[in-house]
């Protein structure tokens, strides 16, 4: 009777045990098929979340660098920005503002300029929907980003080199071809061009020197190759390649935009004094001084003495300085364009020349940021004294050349206030 009601092993259908086995093993299988879907379901949902999060930093920190260069709390425009994507901060979304950044590449380990950088850092808890099932019950995202801020600032172009050219791409744009004594005192040059043909004796470079005479300065650096002899160099650092490529003066600064009342013309009084004022061709026959002011000019040359002080030579044209006048031009000395002595148009590609002899005096600074410069003689020690940038410049001639950089007889722009996501 018990074997009937409940069968014994010997005599159960082996078929129905095997229906057994099979149905407990698709329950399993079942069970671990849906762990995975609910993982992959899950997963989904924290990529997802992930990208959301990574957009919402990357805005942030963006905010947080426009507030921070117009002196607002930028803490607040980052909290700001993350609760307008949608994320309440709390347990399940936590919020860091840094700056400068605690860590990685923009952090003052590996930066001096690190406290221009903001870096933001966002943590999200998810809660898992399938994933619990085998024992997940949250997943965790970590997102950062960093931006940079830099204010507007009054300083001199490019950190203060008394000699820069700015072409970005040209071979020899930095040209040391003169036969004399090349001394630039108190500061270095910088070539930004990057050219540089990989053959060690190819003089298609950024920098080029073949003259016979030798040069004096602090330091050079050059973002590209160099093509020089270094016994004809005595630098307090050795000569830099692959230096940091400046950005466009454009981009960078504030350029100057000074104007022009309306014509000049000379003095009733004295027809050898110019007034300020535009001149197609400077200086006119008979000029040998200038009142203080500003002159928009289309040509300038100087073949006889020319002296003015207070000054400002606004270019469209040419320059060129003859070595036999007598030169004295010193820049102007107060008000919004202190420091500025000659002016070229970025519009205007044109060459401008100076040939100073032993007698010549110039101060300020020669800004040509699309034009070639050439040096070929500036007179005594001492007697040059400023800045020169061009967008290319070149050392030339048989006469010794002597620049000293002293910031406080240039002009110093305003930058332009830059944000920027830089990771």
């Amino acid at each position: 009777m018990a074997d009937w009601l409940y069968g014994s092993p010997e005599k159960m259908n082996p078929n129905r045990l095997e229906k057994g086995q099979v149905l407990i093993l698709f329950v399993l299988g079942l069970s671990a098929l849906l762990g995975i879907i609910g993982l992959a379901i899950d997963g989904a949902h924290v990529l997802a979340d992930r990208r959301q999060a990574q957009n919402t930093v990357d805005a942030a920190a963006l905010s947080a660098a426009i507030a921070r260069t117009y002196n607002q709390n930028y803490r607040d425009a980052a909290v700001n920005e993350i609760k307008k994507n949608g994320y309440s901060l709390g347990t399940d979304s936590l919020v860091e503002v840094n700056r400068p950044p605690s860590d990685g590449p923009y952090s003052c380990n590996t930066r001096p300029d690190c406290s221009t950088f903001i870096q933001v850092k966002l943590t999200t808890t998810i809660n898992t929907f399938f994933a619990s099932v085998v024992g997940v019950n949250t997943l965790t995202n970590q997102v950062s980003a960093v931006a940079q801020a830099l204010k507007s600032t009054q300083e001199p172009f490019y950190g203060g080199s008394a000699v820069i050219a700015l072409s970005p791409t040209t071979c020899q744009a930095l040209d040391f071809s003169s036969n004399g004594h090349t001394l630039i005192d108190n500061s270095g040059v910088f070539d930004n061009s990057n050219c540089d043909n990989k053959q060690e004796n190819n003089p298609q470079k950024a920098f080029y020197s073949v003259g016979n005479g030798d040069v004096e300065t602090q330091y050079i650096k050059v973002v590209g190759g160099a093509y020089f002899d270094p016994k004809q160099f005595n630098l307090d650092v050795p000569l830099v390649t692959g230096a940091f490529q400046l950005p466009d003066i454009k981009d960078a600064y504030t350029l100057p935009s000074p104007m022009c009342g309306g014509a000049g013309g000379v003095d009733p009084q004295n027809p050898s004094v110019a007034t300020p004022g535009y001149f197609p061709d400077f200086p006119p026959d008979g000029v040998t001084s200038m009142e203080p002011g500003i002159y928009c000019v289309d040509s300038l040359k100087i073949h006889n003495h020319l002296v003015g002080g207070n000054i400002l030579f606004v270019l469209s044209g040419g320059v060129r300085m003859n070595h036999n006048a007598y030169i004295s031009l010193k820049g102007r000395t107060q008000g919004e364009f202190k420091g500025l002595l000659m002016y070229m148009l970025p519009s205007h590609d044109q060459q401008i020349t100076i040939d100073g002899n032993i007698a010549s005096e110039i101060q300020g600074l020669i800004l040509a940021p699309r034009s070639q410069v050439t040096i070929a003689g500036t007179g005594k020690a001492g007697k040059f004294i400023g800045q020169i940038i061009g967008d290319t410049v070149v050392f030339s001639g048989n006469n010794d050349i002597f620049i000293k950089y002293d910031e406080t007889a240039v002009y110093w722009p305003y930058t332009n206030p830059r944000v920027e996501l830089v990771h």
